[in-house]
């Protein structure tokens, strides 16, 4: 493009405006980039041509402005165009690219006459506009200019559109009003300089004006050029990229792997191990790439952005913990796409480390974390040339990274889907995606709103048009699609519940339960905010089914009824129905810990060698090994006393199942029943028995991470899956609790974390479990150091059962893989007191060595001085992993601290004998559990 004295040739022509400041923009951090380019004949610069690129399609919604889905008659179909203007040579301008952003959208003017006496009116014809949004261009390290187009095409009065332009996170120009520069119709070109140190330029445009009826931030084209006066662009963008974060020099790897220096990041800051460097710790110099793990990007948020071709690509991350010893001390999360891949990590409770000097029962203060390497791997999309992953620190703590690698994604699925369920039109969201109109649904009812009514010009973090509807009811979507691994993200925005409990449902992938009593409302904190969720499944069947059910009212705790009209049909009294806002379905990775099936695979159990004698263990004998599950969703099967695996009615392929059995008449006579005399036992009572409650003056079960259950004993075990159970703010040490305070409104029990974040981690499978009649409780867990405070009427010596099992899946969990005895080891503390506990216990060796199968349940009475009792759960400095929990039941006060549990109770108050013998025996009696001093731990374990 010609200049003329520095000035744009036709800027002059057109009597514009020029603007340039004598700031530099220089971006954060102090990494370098790649080389500058300024040689003669070098690439020089990138040209973009904002806007208006979608597929063709005939449907222009009438409130969205007039934006439409296809090229116009001034464009070639991919909207690039060629400079008409340049005396030096032609400048391309790209089809739009690289961008992001809240409420961005294209559009474009058919009809509209071009400003004339301008070069390339064209570029006019569209733009992007929205509140706020952002290109992120990779370009060689230099000095540039911006150049910006503009051009008023929708407003005729100043004041109607205001919005600010930020370059490399700075202000460049502040408070733009197009048509108070230029007037209505006439072109605006802005240019501004800009510094790239990091082979990122960051161009930004936010909206000022909050009136509904003015109009958003917008730019028709973009121009960044060098110096050099010959007009070469920039090569294509690389399709992989290796990233040495925090490192300001390049690395080669053995394999001859090239890792470049910290680059294309905003945000955040360097950080050296100096504990990695030299000598590395062997779990470091033993690894793939030990050197990677001396440098580090870390901060409370920062991010990176890649130019791409467009496809699917694989993402590594590589972690390492330098600063911190203790798990919860760094939890972060990291979204790819907008999407949070990896919602909690914590690199010490999921990586492989050890803790030393041994301390017995419970971790010191001096336990210290010797640094492992940790990686995470997930898949993304790049729709529009942009990869963007963000890390975010949580509970007040920094995020950090060590090495990241993009590559495209090997997949024998190709496939990508996004529908926008209930709408009528294609819609395109700020990453570029283009969601269809809905399809490929059954039943439900769709639901449309204005999204300018809905979303503007609040909730800055909302794609208005993609969430202003919605399908709604019981429905479910069904895909044909090849058989492999796919990740699906749920969108979500609630546009009716006022509070929380107003809707409440499940949702199921492949006839398997990903999401238990949502209650989007609960999730946000708000109505119309934005709540995704992304699961990945393998599909064998050649479809993909995504199900959306209500929730049975008997599984919930608090909920409100409404009265609504669905679909012609008036209902009464009862939750708002299921609803989604949009689906996007894209190739996976092909790994273990990506495939969802309704049970575990018939298994070969490899058991541990005994002990030698004096040697500690904290091994219990197994129970006899039931059945393996079915092979595949046939369906619920008949009862089976042996405890073998059994579907959770809520999981089974035909519903509704109501989870709450009232077992009555049938089971008056059955002997293995606590209600018919039989020892007081919560779980794994060998047939459906009538409710029962201990007959002492309390009693209370709690399902962990779980919903409400009645046991194959008649126990109801309590809701324990969302943050009602949570107890106040401030209750976050081992000491015992004893105000009543802390308890949440019309509660008896809470739990807390006692060292990570608010709650702990909450965790549950879709597999099936072995050798349990109740799978429900093993399947739901709370992961880190929990403890759980209960209110007792007295204080008194109370009965106290935990129950156990691993059920971890790997790095798509919060947990790793714990596939082997001593890598989760914790004790089970009371009342603040280490000296009475249960433990060290091991869920993998209980379990004979194995996974997806319950353990033995551990129990013991617990002498209670005041009117809390609290259960807390801390690692074992020998082992790997945080504790984890799936259930607990209380009841008492009992007689003394030998209070037998497996002595019969019946249904008489304690201490009258029983009249029915005690049922057979099922092999899950046990030793005494052993500490890691070698000496007995407290009672033997009761059957549940």
């Amino acid at each position: 493009m010609g200049r003329s004295g520095g000035f744009p040739r036709w800027c002059m022509l057109a009597i514009l405006v020029f603007f340039a400041k004598n700031v530099q923009c220089q971006t954060t951090g102090s990494a370098s980039a790649p080389a500058q380019s300024s040689s003669s004949g070098a690439p020089s610069y990138l040209a973009i041509n904002c806007g208006g690129l979608t597929p063709a399609s005939a449907s222009i919604p009438s409130y969205y402005g007039g934006v439409t889905y296809g090229s116009g008659p001034f464009y070639q179909p991919n909207n690039s165009h060629v400079s008409t203007g340049s005396v030096s040579g032609p400048v391309v301008f790209q089809a739009d690219k690289y961008y992001f952003g809240t409420s961005t959208k294209p559009r474009q003017y058919l009809g509209f006459a071009p400003p004339l006496n301008v070069p390339d009116g064209s570029l006019y014809l569209t733009e992007r506009y929205g509140l706020d949004f952002q290109y992120e261009l990779n370009v060689p390290n230099g000095s540039y200019s911006v150049e910006l187009f503009f051009a008023e095409t929708q407003f005729d009065q100043p004041g109607a559109r205001v919005f600010s332009i930020l370059i490399q996170g700075q202000i460049a120009v502040a408070d733009l009003d197009i048509f108070a520069r230029v007037g209505m119709n006439q072109s605006l070109i802005i240019t501004q300089p800009a510094v790239v140190s990091n082979g990122l330029l960051s161009i930004a445009f936010q909206t000022v004006s909050s009136n509904l009826n003015d109009g958003e931030a917008k730019v028709n084209a973009i121009h960044v050029y060098s110096s050099n006066t010959e007009h070469v662009p920039f090569p294509a963008p690389p399709s992989s990229y290796n990233i040495n974060a925090g490192s300001s020099a390049s690395y080669t790897a053995a394999d001859g792997t090239k890792y470049s220096a910290d680059s294309f990041y905003v945000g955040g800051s360097t950080s050296t191990f100096t504990n990695l460097l030299s000598p590395a710790p062997s779990s470091i110099s033993q690894s793939r790439e030990p050197s990677i793990y001396a440098y580090a990007r870390t901060g409370a948020s920062f991010s990176y952005y890649f130019n791409l071709p467009l496809g699917s690509y694989q993402i590594e991350l590589d972690f390492v913990e330098d600063n911190y010893s203790r798990a919860g001390q760094r939890v972060f999360t990291v979204a790819v796409q907008g999407v949070k891949a990896f919602p909690a990590i914590d690199i010490i409770a999921n990586s492989t480390y050890t803790l030393s000097p041994a301390s017995a029962p419970a971790p010191s203060p001096a336990d210290v974390y010797t640094p492992a390497p940790y990686s995470l791997s997930t898949a993304a999309s790049v729709s529009n040339g942009l990869l963007r992953i963000d890390f975010a620190g949580l509970n007040g703590t920094n995020a950090t990274v060590s090495a990241i690698r993009v590559a495209p994604l090997v997949s024998t699925t190709k496939l990508t889907l996004a529908v926008d369920c209930g709408s009528a039109i294609d819609v395109i969201s700020g990453n570029g995606v283009i969601f269809n109109a809905d399809q490929n649904y059954s039943g439900g009812v769709a639901l449309l709103t204005n999204p300018y009514q809905v979303f503007l010009p609040y909730n800055a973090d909302n794609d208005d048009f993609l969430y202003s509807t919605v399908r709604q009811g019981n429905f479910s979507y069904k895909f044909s699609v090849a058989n492999g691994t796919y990740l699906v993200d749920l969108h979500f925005a609630d546009l009716n519940a006022t509070g929380p409990g107003q809707r409440v449902f499940d949702v199921f992938l492949q006839n398997t339960k990903i999401l238990s009593n949502l209650d989007v409302f609960a999730r946000t904190g708000e109505n119309i905010s934005v709540f995704i969720y992304q699961a990945p499944v393998n599909v064998t069947s050649d479809f993909l089914l995504i199900r959306f059910q209500g929730s049975d009212l008997s599984t919930l705790q608090n909920f409100t009824l409404s009265n609504f009209t669905l679909g012609g049909t008036n209902y009464i009294n009862t939750l708002l129905p299921p609803f989604v806002s949009a689906l996007f379905i894209q190739p996976g990775m092909a790994t273990p810990s990506t495939t969802f099936t309704p049970a575990p695979a018939p298994r070969t159990v490899h058991r541990s060698p005994a002990p030698a004698p004096g040697s500690q263990s904290s091994r219990l004998a197994p129970a006899p090994r039931g059945p393996p599950p079915p092979p595949g969703p046939v369906g619920p099967p008949p009862p089976n006393p042996l405890f073998a695996f059994a579907y959770t009615p809520a999981d089974a392929p035909q519903a509704p199942i109501s989870p709450v059995p009232t077992f009555a008449g049938a089971a008056t006579a059955n002997p293995s029943c606590p209600a018919n005399g039989a020892p007081p036992q919560g779980l794994n009572c060998t047939g459906p028995c009538p409710l029962w409650s201990p007959p002492f003056a309390f009693s209370v079960a709690i399902n962990s991470a779980g919903p409400r259950y009645v046991s194959s004993c008649g126990v109801v075990f309590e809701d324990d899956s969302n943050n009602s159970s949570r107890c106040s703010d401030g209750v976050s040490s081992l000491t015992p609790v004893t105000q009543a305070g802390i308890m949440p409104p019309g509660r008896t029990w809470c739990r807390t974390n006692i060292k990570g974040p608010t709650g702990g981690y909450q965790y549950d499978t879709p597999n099936g479990i072995f050798d349990t009649s109740d799978p429900t409780i093993f399947q739901s867990e709370f992961i880190g150091y929990n403890a759980y405070y209960i209110q007792l009427p007295t204080p008194g010596i109370y009965y106290a059962t935990a129950y156990f099992a691993e059920i971890s899946l790997g790095p798509s969990s919060p947990t790793v893989d714990v596939n082997k005895p001593g890598l989760r080891l914790f004790y089970v503390h009371f009342n603040g007191d280490n000296s009475d506990a249960i433990g060290p216990i091991d869920p993998f060796a209980l379990a004979g060595d194995a996974k997806f199968a319950a353990d033995p349940s551990q129990g013991k009475a617990v002498q209670c001085d005041t009117n809390m009792m609290s259960i807390q759960f801390e690692a074992v400095s020998t082992g790997r992993d945080a504790p984890s929990v799936k259930g607990i039941f209380v009841y008492g006060p009992v007689e003394s601290l030998s209070f037998n549990a497996q002595a019969p109770l019946g249904a008489r108050p304690s201490g009258q004998p029983s009249a029915l013998a005690p049922p057979p025996s099922t092999g899950s009696g046990a030793s005494s559990p052993v500490s890691a001093g070698g000496s007995a731990a407290s009672a033997a374990p009761a059957p549940a």
